[in-house]
């Protein structure tokens, strides 16, 4: 079969290679990736041979047909039907094949041999771009016709399929292996396809060793969505508005710019839909409580991350630079990222946390137009491309609303219940190895923020309700005390005895006094003088007591029921408290104020 490309090409070649040197070798590796994935792949070999100066990428999807093989082999076919897929198949093809084919490095063979198998059709196509350039002809391809035996030798012997081996540049090659291999979280290509492509039932081999599938953490468990809705006023305006239950938020259009922060949209009334998309934020709430670093004893991310060859050290924070940015999916393919712009100032506990947060940015094909990222099928995106107004609007989404609403969370996580089996079993674990972390000496300034309050909370969920201890001691009690009219004096009183873990007893001697006894348990010991006493004992010798004088017992100060509190008579900052307690929890809190008002 012979189809005919064109004719006059090969300075047009050339363009398009060095037009791709703002392409990574990443873009264009994905560039074939998405094509394949788009021809209903469900395996995906991408390999290297230093010896033979080959990139070899091959699937298992459907194959071409004469109508497809002839829009690969030009230059300017677009795939005029881009629902439910990643790329426009035939500028991408155009990028990695001559991208990786390297056909303006000097060192490079620049040839690129297709091998295809579509219905039982065995088929092969050379293309010589030396010889192309050479004679400035791009006419004709010969499409042969393979046996299943050549077929087989030449490929992975899929039954359906397509297959680029590029004879490229020792350099390409070297450059390929590095990314492979890099321990850079922002560098390595094993962990880029994982976290691009995480399709159910795909795998994906680099020299023939799987790419592990990137698994979501599951301590991310503060997971939110604002289903944010894109409209245009009358002046041709477009406004990014999340719609919230009961309110619409938005940045509003000022001028030339947008308003600096999200402010109420009244009605949505007189403008025009245009489309949808979603922001999503999740976080850890181990992270959250720690604020400093990764707490690798819950964190199956550090284990993941090994998988690819990542040396992944705590102590530096390599790990939230790589995990600030936001990732931007365009259908079910994690295009790149975004940068996250952090202000510098505030709380720097918060900044880390807001680095740390899963911060996601999703839409269709349907408002690539709206959004403004995608060009011509690149794989990297920028805010320089975007729409004036949505790198604000994503930016104050996650800085104020999800801040915000984590905050919330987090506050509630401790201090509204006590009761273990409120908790999950990942809670659980969470509260854990805080609780164990406060009460070494060491790592207690972590969690400096935590109130006496939450962390007694945290132990009674942890560790249950104490319960008084029952004990039996023997000990020495010694006191001193003033007898009224009798001057000084000291009692010695020595007993055996049941009693509570704590008491007070009074002995008399020649005055008063108050002794504790120390010992096994702790119990009170009292001659036989008078008095009073939650242990009993038997002094060795006995002290004749004068009679006591009667001391005056106080009245007890009645205290007012919890919902005749004044809360006029709380400070600000427990008016504060206060107010940041749900409604629901608003009795029990008053409690809280009666018996800890002094400590608040």
């Amino acid at each position: 079969m012979i189809v005919i490309a064109g004719s006059n090409y090969a300075n047009r070649f050339i363009k398009i290679a060095r037009g791709n040197v703002g392409d990574t070798l990443s873009d264009m590796v994905k560039e074939a990736a998405d094509n394949s994935f788009d021809k209903q792949s469900t395996t995906l070999h991408i390999n290297f041979d230093k010896t033979k100066k080959t990139i070899t990428i091959a699937d298992n999807g459907i194959g071409l047909t004469s109508e497809t093989w002839s829009k690969l082999l030009q230059l300017d076919s677009v795939n005029e039907n881009p629902i439910g897929i990643n790329g426009k198949f035939g500028i991408g093809a155009n990028k990695h094949i001559i991208g990786l084919a390297d056909i303006i490095s000097d060192n490079s063979r620049k040839k690129v041999v297709i091998t295809n198998c579509n219905n039982g059709q065995y088929e092969q196509c050379v293309i010589d771009f030396k010889k192309i350039i050479d004679t400035n002809e791009y006419e004709n391809f010969e499409i042969l016709n393979l046996t299943e035996e050549q077929y087989k030798d030449q490929t992975y012997g899929f039954s359906s399929g397509l297959q680029f081996e590029y004879h490229t540049s020792l350099k390409k090659i070297q450059e390929l292996e590095d990314l492979m291999l890099s321990q850079s979280y922002h560098d390595n290509l094993q962990l880029d396809f994982a976290e691009t492509y995480k399709y159910e039932n795909v795998k994906i081999f680099f020299n023939n060793d799987e790419i592990l599938k990137w698994k979501d953490d599951s301590a991310f468990n503060l997971k939110h969505i604002y289903n944010c809705v894109i409209y245009s006023n009358d002046k041709g305006k477009l406004l990014w508005v999340y719609e919230s239950d009961d309110t619409n938020w938005t940045i509003k259009p000022l001028g030339r710019g947008y308003s600096s922060k999200l402010e109420i949209l009244e009605t949505t009334g007189g403008l025009t839909k245009l489309g949808e998309f979603k922001i999503t934020c999740n976080t850890n709430k181990l992270i959250w409580m720690k604020g400093c670093s990764i707490p690798s004893s819950s964190f199956s991310i550090m284990e993941q991350l090994s998988n690819y060859g990542i040396n992944c050290d705590e102590n530096k924070n390599e790990y939230f630079e790589w995990s600030k940015k936001i990732r931007v999916k365009r259908h079910n393919k994690i295009l790149s990222t975004l940068p996250y712009n952090i202000k510098e100032q505030g709380d720097i506990v918060d900044r880390v946390r807001k680095k740390s947060f899963y911060k996601e940015l999703e839409y269709t094909f349907e408002v690539d137009e709206y959004i403004g990222l995608t060009l011509e099928n690149k794989s990297q995106v920028s805010w320089k491309t975007v729409k004036p107004g949505l790198e604000r609007f994503v930016h104050e989404i996650i800085n104020s609303k999800y801040f915000n609403y984590a905050k919330k969370k987090m506050k509630e996580f401790i201090v509204t219940t006590v009761d273990k089996d409120s908790y999950s079993e990942e809670d659980m674990q969470i509260l854990n190895i805080v609780y164990e972390d406060i009460i070494t000496k060491e790592k207690k300034s972590e969690y400096s923020y935590l109130t006496d309050s939450q962390v007694s909370k945290m132990n009674i969920a942890i560790n249950g309700e104490p319960e008084p201890e029952q004990g039996q001691g023997q000990g020495q009690g010694q006191g001193q005390g003033q007898g009224q009219g009798q001057g000084q004096g000291q009692g010695q009183g020595q007993g055996q005895g049941q009693g509570q873990d704590e008491g007070q007893g009074q002995g008399q001697g020649q005055g008063q006094g108050q002794g504790q006894d120390e010992g096994q348990g702790q119990a009170q010991g009292q001659g036989q003088g008078q008095g009073q006493g939650q242990g009993q004992g038997q002094d060795p010798v006995p002290v004749p007591v004068p009679v006591p004088v009667p001391v005056p017992v106080p009245v007890p100060v009645p205290v007012p029921d919890p919902v005749d509190i004044e809360l006029k008579a709380l400070t600000d900052r427990q008016y504060a408290l206060y107010e940041e307690v749900p409604t629901y929890l608003k009795l029990e809190f008053d409690n809280y104020i009666l018996e800890n008002i002094v400590t608040l």
